[in-house]
C-alpha cells in the first residue's frame, strides 16, 4: 500500500496539474535515460513503497498508476538504473570540489535541488569505494553499496515548495570522469614496516611525484591533494605527520612554491581531514 505523505501545501497548487508535470518528468526519466523509478512521499524524501529496490520499474502502466492517479515525488534508483548519483547539498561545495581535484567533474545530466545538485553518471568499468571523505563536506554518492541508495528525481517538489529541476533533458548521461574514479577508487594500503608508523618519505613516494609533476597554474591543487591524500593513511597510522609535511614541503619547494605559501597549504589539508586543529 502507497504512502502518499501529502500534506495541503501553503501555497495553491492544482493538484492534477502538479500529477501530471510529475508523471511527465518520471516517463522522461525512463524514455530518455532509461532510469528505474518509484514514488515518494510528495514534498518529501521517504520511500512510498517499502520495497522499492524491487518495485523499481521502467513500466508505463505502473508509472501512469503511481503518478497518474497519486500525487508522490519520483525517487530513482542508482543500481537498479547503472548509475552513480552525486548528491551536492551545499552551496559551494561543487566549486570546493573542482578545485580540490580540477576535473573532477564533468557536463552529464543534473538536476537543480532546494540547496545543491544532482549530478548522474554511468557506473565505471572498475571497482568503486565510497570514500566521500576525500570530498567536501555535504557530498554523497549513491548507486555503490548495497541496495544503492537512491536520489529523488527530477520533476519532485521540495518541503520548501522547491522544484526538482533538470537543467537540460537533452544532455546525456556521462561517463564518470577519470579524476572523480580515482577519487572513489579504493588505495592500495602500502606496506608496514612497523606497527602504526610506515617509512616516512619512501612511502610518500606516489604523492611526492604528484606535486613534482605539477606546472604553473595547479601546484597548489596538486599539493592541497597530495597533502589530503598524506592526511587519510596519518589517520590510519601509515604515516608519520612530520615526515609526511617534511617530504610535501620538499617536494612543493622544488616546484618554484613559496616556502609559506607551500606550508599554509598543507596545514590547511591536514586541518580539513582532522590530523591537526
Amino acid at each position: 500500500m502507497l504512502n502518499s505523505g501529502y500534506q495541503e501545501p501553503p501555497y495553491a497548487i492544482n493538484r492534477a496539474d502538479e500529477r501530471r508535470r510529475i508523471h511527465d518528468a518520471g516517463q522522461r526519466c525512463v524514455n530518455d535515460y532509461g532510469l528505474y523509478v518509484f514514488p515518494v512521499t510528495y514534498r518529501g524524501k521517504a520511500p512510498a513503497c517499502p520495497a522499492w529496490p524491487a518495485e523499481a520499474t521502467r513500466n508505463p502502466a505502473m508509472l501512469k498508476k503511481w503518478f497518474g492517479s497519486g500525487l508522490h515525488n519520483i525517487g530513482v534508483a542508482m543500481k537498479r538504473s547503472d548509475v552513480i548519483g552525486i548528491d551536492i547539498d551545499r552551496a559551494g561545495a561543487f566549486e570546493e570540489a573542482e578545485e580540490a581535484f580540477p576535473g573532477i567533474w564533468a557536463p552529464t545530466f543534473t538536476i537543480t535541488t532546494a540547496k545543491g545538485r544532482h549530478l548522474y553518471y554511468r557506473v565505471p568499468d572498475v571497482e568503486l569505494g565510497n570514500y566521500t571523505g576525500r570530498l567536501p563536506k555535504n557530498i554523497d554518492v549513491r548507486g555503490i553499496k548495497g541496495d544503492g541508495g537512491y536520489l529523488v528525481g527530477p520533476g519532485s517538489r521540495h518541503e520548501s515548495g522547491a522544484l526538482y529541476e533538470a537543467e537540460n533533458w537533452n544532455v546525456p548521461i556521462a561517463p564518470m570522469p577519470p579524476v572523480l574514479v580515482q577519487v572513489l577508487t579504493p588505495v592500495p594500503r602500502p606496506a608496514r614496516v612497523r606497527p602504526g608508523i610506515a617509512s616516512g618519505a619512501g612511502a610518500l613516494v606516489p604523492l611526492v611525484a604528484n606535486v613534482l609533476e605539477a606546472v604553473e597554474g595547479e601546484r597548489n591543487n596538486r599539493l592541497h591533494w597530495a597533502a589530503s591524500r598524506a592526511a587519510e593513511e596519518i589517520l590510519l597510522g601509515f604515516y608519520d605527520t612530520n615526515a609526511a609535511r617534511a617530504a610535501l614541503l620538499a617536494a612543493a619547494l622544488m616546484t618554484g612554491l613559496d616556502e609559506r605559501e607551500a606550508d599554509a597549504t598543507i596545514s590547511s589539508a591536514f586541518r580539513r581531514m582532522g590530523t591537526e586543529r
